[in-house]
């Protein structure tokens, strides 16, 4: 979906504008409708995104919003450095070998990576578009910690940021990680 859940926006925003200056730069990976330019505009001078899916540019006016909108896959695109790095419910989108491959090219190139994803929850396309498909619907904690070593899950205020979800007979937990 173009947009982020609600989970712990509060507290992402607080996070960031208390331990980052205002002229550290961040990049917005799969931007959507623009949520984290919205938590962020008021505190960081220059906020870039990357987002694959053309329409949402257009629909959401994203170029009005950020420094610097990419239209490009993000495997292909690089970069030099960011301070803040935020992927908000991006993971889950990308192959596990993409996602590792990805994290491991970043993880050098900022200061602090921001994962927020959910667990446990298959997605297929949504609105017509392909890259909503979740294609690791299966991500938990042995995962994260098999395959995404340089991340740990964040805490907010002393406690844990996953979240329980009930969803009728389903349950996903929804989970922010930052860089170790």
């Amino acid at each position: 979906m173009p947009g982020s859940w609600g989970y712990f926006k509060n507290q992402i925003q607080e996070y960031l504008t208390k331990n980052f200056s205002p002229d550290d730069t961040v990049l917005d990976i799969g931007c959507g409708q623009g949520d984290y330019y919205e938590m962020l505009k008021d505190h960081f001078k220059r906020i870039d995104a990357v987002e694959i899916w053309e329409p949402y540019m257009h629909e959401y006016k994203l170029k009005e919003k950020y420094t610097n909108l990419y239209h490009v896959n993000i495997m292909d695109f690089d970069f030099d450095y960011y301070d803040i790095v935020i992927m908000g419910d991006i993971l889950e989108h990308l192959s596990r070998e993409d996602s590792i491959t990805l994290l491991n090219r970043i993880h050098k190139k900022c200061k602090q990576i921001l994962v927020v994803l959910p667990y446990y929850l298959p997605q297929e396309t949504v609105f017509g578009n392909v890259y909503e498909r979740h294609l690791q619907p299966d991500i938990d904690d042995s995962v994260m910690e098999k395959y995404f070593p340089m991340l740990k899950l964040h805490e907010f205020h002393g406690k844990e940021a996953k979240l329980r979800i009930d969803v009728g007979e389903n349950v996903y937990y929804y989970c922010v990680f930052v860089k170790k």
